[in-house]
């Protein structure tokens, strides 16, 4: 077991350090070899006990709108699923005292809602102890068929790397580094100098979904015999930085299970972070965003402002005269997404959604691998422009790898589940769906 940055072996108490803050854990093994987790003092992590999690339906343009005001401007309400449109589900995050007011609101709104998890703390209590289980039982560190610290990831590449698949050239190095000055780093698997697909993903921090997809696709493009990935190999150089955001995903595993945002510090507040996926220098700030730090979506004091969005703009900007296509991983939502994010008009997020002018043939990629999705796992999955499918963005990863760095074909998938914290079984069915969206729109 891992405990922040140090190994911890059974029935042992270890002192350590995480961010400044010194904690204790203990490991109590029974009998039968269980491993129950006991982490005594931990002050640092932020508790959701008693949060709650809702879900709420529109059935009105004007409960909509309510929604969205709440998005803009109420930093209490955490949303994991916005106001887009009516009949579409919206679910947010709220603390016990908040839901109390909140709910006046709704009442005054004509809105009713549901409650669909009681106690967060229950969930994120429950699956840091099941990691931790886990861990201990298997005798290894890196498994890629569970979630895995940022130290374990990194690790893990580096071996890759050291042992590409014959025939093929692999490579691991840092792109940047982030606002604590941890590595961002970037894999490639391929054949130099063919055609790039670019894959990123923990952009936001909590989505552990997604570089754990990520890392099933490239340990399937280095030991796979399919006829699928030998010819994507021959003819593909893939280029893949699996956490764009390695402070917030480090501090999501010792501090915050729900972090979202970076941990760079903003002038003037006290509170932390900028939403990497709103800091991107093209449009940006122009819809679906906040000014204020304390929000989730809180978009930076300007376009480019974080290292992390740096280091993945200027990595674009180098490979995308070779670039067919970039896809930038998120969770969740069941959507296979491409630009604009934006309105036709900036400021206004009532505006009708801006078309681009290549988006038939955007949208044709994407309903292959819409189709692909479906065919594959069984749900059902939206797909097509951004704006149009959930709600608007700017400053997006997609939206800046069109339009910033001018490559053609620029993709936002939102992949399975309902929750940030997610059963590690489906890693393997959301690299499955992922893998042939990746075939179907390549062909």
């Amino acid at each position: 077991f891992i405990c922040g940055h140090l190994s911890v072996s059974h029935g042992r108490v270890a002192r350590l350090s995480i961010n400044g803050d010194v904690s204790e854990c203990a490991i109590i093994v029974n009998m039968r070899g269980l491993l129950l987790l006991a982490l005594v003092g931990l002050a640092a992590a932020k508790s959701y006990e008693g949060y709650k999690v809702i879900d709420i339906v529109p059935e009105h343009e004007t409960q909509v709108q309510f929604l969205h005001g709440l998005l803009v401007n109420d930093v209490e309400a955490d949303f994991w699923e916005r106001p887009s449109r009516v009949g579409k589900n919206v679910r947010m995050m709220v603390s016990p005292d908040y839901l109390q007011s909140l709910a006046k609101k709704f009442t005054y709104n004509r809105l009713s809602y549901s409650v669909v998890n009681h106690n967060v703390e229950d969930t994120v209590r429950a699956e840091r102890e099941e990691i931790a289980a886990r861990r201990a039982i298997r005798g290894q560190v890196f498994n890629i068929d569970d979630f895995n610290t940022l130290e374990d990831i990194n690790g893990w590449l580096a071996d890759q790397a050291a042992s590409c698949r014959a025939g093929y050239t692999c490579s691991f190095a840092s792109v940047g580094t982030s606002f604590q000055e941890r590595d961002i780093n970037a894999f490639t698997v391929g054949t130099p100098g063919q055609p790039i697909i670019y894959i990123d993903a923990t952009t936001h921090a909590r989505e552990w979904l997604t570089p754990a997809t990520t890392f099933k696709i490239i340990e399937h493009l280095l030991t796979s015999t399919d006829a699928d990935v030998t010819d994507l190999l021959n003819t593909r150089d893939f280029h893949f930085i699996p956490v764009v955001n390695p402070d917030g995903y480090e501090y999501s595993w010792t501090n915050d299970r729900y972090q979202r945002k970076n941990l760079a510090p903003n002038a003037g507040s006290g509170c932390l972070g900028t939403d990497l996926n709103r800091n991107f220098d093209y449009n940006w700030s122009q819809n679906g965003v906040s000014f204020n730090p304390c929000s989730e979506t809180y978009c930076g004091d300007e376009g480019g402002s974080e290292l992390e969005t740096k280091a993945v703009q200027n990595y674009l900007n180098d490979i995308a005269i070779r670039t067919f296509a970039v896809i930038t991983f998120h969770s969740y939502g069941y959507d296979w997404m491409h630009p604009w994010g934006t309105t036709t008009t900036p400021g206004n997020d009532n505006a009708p959604c801006d078309i681009a002018v290549d988006h038939d043939d955007m949208f044709a990629a994407a309903e292959a691998a819409g189709l692909a999705l479906e065919a594959t796992g069984g749900f059902n999955w939206d797909w097509g422009n951004s704006c149009v499918v959930i709600y608007t963005t700017s400053g997006a990863t997609d939206d800046y790898a069109k339009g910033g760095a001018g490559i053609k074909y620029a993709f936002n998938p939102e992949l399975r589940g309902n929750n940030f914290v997610i059963a590690p079984s489906n890693i393997h069915l959301s690299f499955l769906e992922s893998w042939a969206a990746i075939v179907a729109q390549d062909a």
